[in-house]
């Protein structure tokens, strides 16, 4: 393993915690009210804009190049986990692969079954290659020369896949993105209006997911979309609330989003960047606060619907490495 030292966190003092942030890290800002519209506007708008990502999305199909993601996290004890990301990727439909190089930037946690276990010294790289090619799962490890062969893709890459895929497409897709938790039940999408985000008029999407009746929260979920059909019917901005129950009425913001698209070479287009902020609330004090933030970026040079072949899908696993083949339950040692 190896390190290096990196200039990403600066200090930001956010609801009386001391958090992390990322430079230049930008809030998008409401350029106008929300505009209200008739019934039938708002069906034409919800059938155009839902017509229109779907149409967006479906030009993609594969995708090479570089990625990043930034993310720091507290959990439930306030405690600081920071971390970065570089991806190299390739993707066509369903099959993936990325290197991840992971570096720890903060971690204040300790593993309450493991106080004694000695912590990653701050700066390390860790390396991670990960492989689907519709038939296998393949995950290596050059820093523990280890390797795991599974039938399905696991979390990782599953996770990049889809990043990838939204950075490469515009960003949430309001008619795909939530599903909501199963004690609810889902109302829309529908068209609240019109509003300018950063000054891109957009169309406000919103779903709402209520609890169901043998649910004695009373919590619902609120997913809401500012959709841009001048850039390609990229998200501009996300934000899903909590409401009802002990968070009221009003209801508290859950999460947001925030993206900066950009116009790809064929027409179509992506995001160069997307921030996603995710709150909590205190118990003891009843005031809400930033309980993590991640920044993913996409290289401009990010190839899309360039040419995916099987080799750059497949991982090549050194002599040395110790393998765990759970295809036919073996292990060995690549000779």
């Amino acid at each position: 393993m190896t390190t290096r030292v990196t200039a990403l966190a600066v200090v930001l003092f956010v609801s009386g915690v001391m958090l992390p942030s990322v430079c230049g890290s930008g809030q998008s800002t409401y350029s106008s009210a929300m505009t209200p519209v008739g019934e039938k506007e708002a069906q034409d708008l919800l059938q155009a804009v839902l017509l229109g990502c779907q149409d967006a999305r479906s030009r993609v199909s594969s995708g090479v190049g570089h990625m990043t993601e930034y993310e720091w996290q507290l959990d439930v004890n306030k405690k600081l986990l920071e971390v970065d990301k570089e991806y190299v990727v390739a993707f066509s439909d369903d099959k993936c692969k990325a290197r991840v190089d992971t570096v720890l930037l903060a971690n204040e946690r300790v593993l309450p079954d493991e106080p004694n276990l000695v912590p990653i010294p701050l700066g390390t790289v860790r390396t991670e290659e990960i492989a689907y090619d519709d038939e296998q799962l393949v995950t290596y490890s050059p820093d523990q020369k280890s390797a795991t062969i599974s039938e399905k893709p696991g979390l990782s890459l599953n996770w990049v896949r889809f990043l990838a895929r939204m950075m490469a497409t515009g960003g949430p897709d309001p008619a795909r993105i939530a599903l909501g938790p199963p004690t609810h039940q889902a109302r829309g999408p529908i068209v609240k209006g019109r509003q300018a985000v950063d000054g891109v008029e957009c169309v406000v999407v919103e779903t709402v997911y209520e609890h169901t009746p043998e649910v004695g929260d009373g919590i619902s979920l609120v997913d809401t979309f500012w959709v841009s059909p001048e850039m390609g019917f990229a998200t501009v901005k996300m934000q899903t609330r909590y409401r009802g129950g002990r968070f009221g009425a009003e209801g508290m913001v859950a999460a947001s989003v925030t993206t900066e698209p950009r116009q790809r070479e064929d027409g179509g287009w992506c995001l160069r960047r997307m921030e996603t902020e995710q709150y909590a609330l205190d118990e003891q004090s009843g005031q809400t606060y930033v309980s993590s933030r991640t920044v993913a970026t996409l290289a401009d040079d990010f190839q899309i619907n360039a040419p995916v072949t099987a080799d750059m899908l497949r991982i090549d696993i050194p002599s040395g490495t110790n393998v765990r083949n759970e295809l036919i339950d073996s292990e060995y040692t690549v000779p």
